[in-house]
Parts: C-alpha cells; sequence; structure tokens
C-alpha cells in the first residue's frame, strides 16, 4: 500500500466515523474532529478526502449539517469553514491583514483560535457542491441546521458584546483595575465564534441563495427575516463610533488582538452580496417595485444605511473619534479587490434608491401593521383564534411554541390574508438527527 492509498483509507475511516453516535468517549471525539479539521488545512490531505467514495463524502458532509444543539459544533464549525476559505468576500487570507499591520508574520500565541491562525486557505469545491446538495434536497435538515447556527451566532456574539461592555466599564474607571486573562481570552473565543458563524452562513448564501430567495420554499421567509435581523445588528454594534467595540479595539489589548473592524465586517458584508447578487443585477431606476430580498433588509427594524456605508469610510463627522484613523476596505486594497469595492458600492446604491422608494410609499397604517414587530404588514390570520401578525413573526414564534402571541390558545394553522393555507411552519423548529 502506498502513501497516497493510506491517506485515503485514513481519510475515509474520518468521513465515516467523526462523527459516529458508537464512539462515545469524550476523548476520542475530540480527536476525531480535530484530526478532520487538520486533513482539511492541507491540499495533499484534502485531495485525499476528496478521493474517498461518494457515500463517505456524504456521510462527513450531512455529520457537519446536524443543528448545533447539543453538541459540540465549534470544531465542525470551523471544518465547514476552511471548505470555504478563499472563495469568500476578501476571504483569501491566511492571517487577518489588520494583524499583519500591527504585527507582521509572526505567528500568534499557540492557544489562539483555529480561524486566527496563519493557515493558506484550500477551499474545496467538490465539499461546496456537496453541502448545496444536501442542503437543497432535504429542507427540513436545512431549517434545522440554519436555525442552529443563527441562535448560535446570536448567543456568541451577544456574549462578546457583554464581555466588551464590561472590558469598557473597567477601564474608564478612575482606579486602576487588572482585567484577567482568562476573560480577555474568553471574549476573543466568542468573537472567533461569532466571524466563524458568519463565513458558514456567507458559504450557504453564496452556494445555495435560494434557501433564502426562493418563495416556494415554506422556510425561505423566516430564515431570510432571521438573517437580516443578525446580520444588521452586528453592524450596528461594529461600525458605531461611540460602540464598546471601538473604544476596546483602541485600547489595543494584546489578548484581544484579533478583535478588530475588517475580519468581521468583511464576513458579514459577503454575506449581505451573496443575498443580494440577483437583485443587484437585475437593478432599474425605472422599476418601482422594491425586490423581495431587498426589501427584506429594508424593513428589518435595525437596519440602518450608514452602517454600511462605514464599510467605505463613510463617518459622519461629528462621529470621528480623534487620532483614530477612520476604518474603511479602501485601507487594504491588497486583501480588498477593485470589484469587490465596485460591488459594496452597487449595494449602497441599491439599498439607498430602495429606501427612498420605502419611504415614498408611506407608512403602514396603524390598522395594518404588524403589533409584534412594527415593522411589517399584517400577512398571516392564526387559526382558530384569529389574531394576526405578519408571516415571519408567526413562523418564528412557531419555532418555539404553538400558543398564540395573544391569547395563548393553540394554533392549529396559519392562512394568509387571501385564505389560502400557509405551509406549516411549525415544523421549521424539528431538528433531524
Amino acid at each position: 500500500m502506498g502513501y497516497e492509498d493510506l491517506l485515503i483509507e485514513v481519510s475515509q475511516f474520518l468521513c465515516d466515523h467523526f462523527s459516529d453516535p458508537r464512539i462515545v468517549h469524550t476523548g476520542s471525539k475530540d480527536a476525531l474532529i480535530q484530526a478532520l479539521a487538520s486533513f482539511i488545512c492541507s491540499p495533499n490531505t484534502l485531495l485525499s478526502l476528496e478521493s474517498v467514495p461518494y457515500t463517505s463524502r456524504m456521510t462527513m458532509v450531512r455529520a457537519l449539517l446536524r443543528p448545533y444543539e447539543s453538541r459540540a459544533w465549534a470544531q465542525s464549525n470551523w471544518v465547514l469553514v476552511r471548505i470555504w476559505q478563499g472563495c469568500g468576500f476578501a476571504f483569501r487570507y491566511h492571517k487577518s491583514p489588520h494583524l499583519l499591520k500591527k504585527h507582521g508574520p509572526r505567528p500568534l500565541q499557540a492557544d489562539s483560535s483555529l480561524i486566527s491562525q496563519s493557515i493558506q486557505p484550500c477551499p474545496s469545491y467538490l465539499f461546496q457542491c456537496h453541502v448545496k446538495e444536501v442542503m437543497m434536497s432535504d429542507e427540513r435538515v436545512t431549517t434545522a441546521f440554519l436555525n442552529s447556527v443563527l441562535n448560535q451566532l446570536n448567543w456568541a456574539f451577544s456574549e462578546f458584546i457583554g464581555m466588551l461592555q464590561e472590558i469598557q466599564n473597567v477601564s474608564i474607571r478612575p482606579q486602576r483595575v487588572f482585567i484577567e486573562s482568562r476573560q480577555l481570552k474568553i471574549c476573543a473565543t466568542c468573537f472567533d465564534l461569532t466571524l466563524a458563524l458568519v463565513r458558514v452562513l456567507e458559504m450557504v448564501a453564496s452556494i445555495a441563495p435560494e434557501i433564502f430567495t426562493d418563495v416556494t420554499r415554506s422556510s425561505s421567509e423566516v430564515l431570510l427575516g432571521r438573517l437580516c435581523q443578525v446580520l444588521c445588528q452586528v453592524l450596528n454594534r461594529v461600525s458605531s463610533q461611540t460602540s464598546c467595540f471601538q473604544h476596546v479595539i483602541t485600547l489595543d489589548i494584546p489578548d484581544l488582538e484579533s478583535v478588530d473592524h475588517f475580519p468581521i465586517l468583511t464576513a458579514v458584508v459577503g454575506v449581505l452580496l451573496a443575498l443580494l447578487l440577483d437583485d443587484m443585477q437585475e437593478f432599474d431606476v425605472n422599476v418601482s417595485k422594491v425586490p423581495r430580498v431587498t426589501k427584506a433588509v429594508l424593513i428589518e427594524p435595525s437596519f440602518q444605511l450608514e452602517s454600511i456605508c462605514f464599510v467605505l469610510g463613510d463617518v459622519q463627522k461629528g462621529l470621528i473619534l480623534k487620532k483614530v484613523k477612520p476604518f474603511s476596505f479602501y485601507n487594504y486594497s491588497d486583501d480588498v479587490s477593485i470589484a469587490e469595492i465596485e460591488n459594496v458600492k452597487k449595494m449602497i446604491q441599491l439599498l439607498s434608491f430602495y429606501q427612498g422608494r420605502l419611504s415614498d410609499a408611506g407608512v403602514i397604517s396603524e390598522d395594518e401593521i404588524c403589533t409584534i414587530c412594527y415593522a411589517s404588514p399584517i400577512s398571516a390570520i392564526f387559526k382558530p383564534c384569529n389574531h394576526h401578525s405578519c408571516r415571519t413573526c408567526i413562523a418564528h414564534h412557531l419555532m418555539i411554541s404553538r400558543a398564540c402571541f395573544f391569547c395563548k390558545e393553540p394554533v392549529q394553522f396559519v392562512i394568509g390574508l387571501d385564505d389560502t393555507v400557509l405551509p406549516d411552519l411549525s415544523r421549521l423548529g424539528t431538528q433531524s438527527s
């Protein structure tokens, strides 16, 4: 048996058994997923993974796309990131450009997060195709997986911001207070987890945008709404010049060296560009109807166009901090291509134009607005109680509970304003094994 044959045999074993439920020993499970992560990192071992039989490759992909609840998910999420790294928006770097500017090519500490390590990108287009194949063929699996990713993203980013606020509060106290190194490392880990989760969402939105944009898929509306919500929240927190994020970055704390605008903003912008690609290509100022995905972004209550303009250095003069160079993708000409900059400009133009159209259309009347989100018009009626909301709100709610928002009576089914029965949205919360 030659060396390459041995690698393929080991690769097939990892594909078939890294998530084998019969393996219950924690150390063994960790060793298998770490071995798989190591194989993904090198072009030679990645080729051996791509050379195993189709059934083994699909076994691996299905295991990676299991919902993240009730299992250790950080390593398997990182495997998905490695499959994508080299293809995303400004995601061709082996080490984040802001770290190269600060420290040069020296390696990070040994205990730094995997996604922050200096590893050359070697994306797998074959495994990207397999991910698309699984996600497009089984809506139940896709919905359960993406809901779990969004749940973990909400958790990781909330924890990260909470820790930043604590660090900010400590730093502005008059007395000298030291912040524990352990707390700083946990904060950096939450940032890295946030970044990795957003990159996985970018991959999904790029290789299978229909999951969010195809109106015939019963899960598309709620997934698109949830995704727009979390992207806008991340953008607002990171782009604000008066936020704890900006304050802590200016402190230049060694254990938080991975935390910066560039990695997180490029990831979020990458997701938005993937979602809005078709709308940008079909953009016509003579067409008054707002495209579906563009509208989903614009009607998100937390959407702020200024947060997107921030990535190109467009900051209100009164908010520019003294002695702090405004962030801009233009400052990273070696890492953000001219074509990528142009796409960001087109996205801003698209959103700005249709934001004006929505404003001209007038405000939704009080009788027609959803009283849950106060952003979208009423479009769904619950049966048998006849209470109502927008489709996104009830779809999101039914993932957690079947009780009506208002009267707590069980919702048996939901109809649209035209009396057509809407898809059984409660199944979106069903997880696949």
